[in-house]
């Protein structure tokens, strides 16, 4: 593991600064987008925040960022999540699978990235983000994940490893009882399951960080960024699979027909197992079935035939 600063703030931050709306918290702030639609999806997401020419644009089942220049320095777009904020009491985490390509990068500093962040709810100045990115800086071209952190807009304290691939996905979590925002990454994403390792771990709620307390939360955004660098469609540095999970309950229901059990939770709760077992204080095994995504939830139809019992296991 690497430290590094650089010598400029990311371009989300300024941008940020301009006036990021802060939805209350709710119950229903959890949800997901698998970028399935024509077009951006207005009532998950609000309006853009950009910088240059940056844009994120949805097509083919996922969501790509392109530039179309590379004079000027900063080139960004961000999609903040509206249906309500991350909330201080309660544990969540959002992830997104991440691609970033390699794509030539000029000498100095110049790079490409996408990734997923949370802003303090009484400062748009503290952000926390995560993300995969190829980047030069002074040296030859490096590919990683990387965690930053921007504290009242002073400088960036930065944390990064090597990316074994190109594509992979990155983890912001929320732990409530221990009050740590934490940074996880993937390097093979979630086509074999998700396996996270931790990058960094940061405190908002001390008075020389954040100063956060249970009065505040945190917008979450996911973005695209470049830094003197173009960067086309046929580049293909693209995001997928956005998850927002309250970590703190996942309901499981079951509905019954004449022969069927119809077991349902919610689409965003991707870590976890389902589970069946002939006795409550018996064996447990996992349901070898995939899910399917039915309405919003995920849903795994099974006989139904004597008595079972089921639940669902954190991975």
């Amino acid at each position: 593991m690497c430290y590094q600063h650089r010598a400029m703030t990311p371009p989300f931050v300024a941008v940020l600064m301009a006036g990021l709306p802060m939805l209350a918290s709710a119950a229903g702030f959890s949800g997901f987008d698998q970028f399935s639609g024509a077009s951006k999806d207005s009532v998950r997401w609000g309006p853009d925040l950009a910088e240059g020419t940056g844009q994120l644009i949805q097509t083919n089942g996922r969501l790509q960022f392109v530039t179309s220049a590379a004079a000027g320095g900063d080139e960004f777009m961000a999609w903040p999540w509206q249906v309500g904020s991350a909330p201080w009491e309660r544990d969540w985490s959002a992830q997104l699978d991440v691609q970033v390509p390699f794509i030539p990068l000029g000498p100095g500093f110049t790079a490409v990235g996408m990734g997923v962040a949370v802003i303090n709810s009484a400062s748009s100045d503290d952000v926390f983000s995560v993300g995969l990115e190829q980047v030069r800086s002074g040296g030859p071209q490096m590919r990683n994940f990387l965690n930053a952190i921007d504290i009242q807009g002073g400088d960036t304290m930065e944390t990064s490893v090597s990316a074994p691939f190109e594509s992979g996905s990155v983890q912001i979590r929320w732990s409530a009882t221990n009050q740590t925002l934490s940074a996880w990454w993937d390097g093979t994403g979630g086509a074999d399951g998700y396996t996270w390792t931790l990058l960094n771990t940061f405190n908002p709620a001390l008075p020389s960080t954040w100063n956060m307390g249970p009065s505040n939360s945190f917008a979450v955004v996911i973005f695209g960024t470049a830094e003197d660098t173009v960067v086309l469609l046929t580049n293909q540095v693209l995001a997928d699979n956005f998850y927002l999970q309250d970590e703190t309950r996942t309901p499981l229901r079951i509905d019954l027909s004449a022969t069927n059990a119809i077991l349902s939770w919610p689409g965003e709760a991707v870590s976890f197992q389902l589970q069946s077992s002939l006795a409550v204080t018996g064996i447990w095994a996992n349901v070898n079935q995939t899910s399917s995504v039915v309405n919003e939830r995920r849903e795994v139809t099974l006989p139904a035939s004597g008595n079972q019992f089921f639940r669902l296991k954190k991975d």
